[in-house]
């Protein structure tokens, strides 16, 4: 059996690309995706730039949302 030691000692010496895909494998087997879920935050993306092309909403910027967001939690 591989020592963690060894494969966290491994995985230092990878690229950085590498190690995320590491990290992204990692955590798809602890929190696998749901299919239908993906697809409805699919509907939902597709929807809001749908209307955001059509004009019937206004993005935000997020630098503003995060500003309303501080104000907030500053009251």
């Amino acid at each position: 059996m591989i020592k963690t030691e060894d494969i966290v000692e491994h995985i230092q010496s990878l690229p950085i690309d590498k190690r995320l895909q590491l990290i992204d494998s990692l955590l798809c087997l602890l929190n696998p995706s749901d299919a239908a879920i993906d697809q409805e935050w699919a509907r939902v993306a597709h929807d809001r730039m749908n209307e955001i092309r059509s004009g019937s909403a206004t993005p935000v910027l997020a630098t503003d949302v995060f500003a309303r967001i501080d104000k907030r939690l500053a009251t």
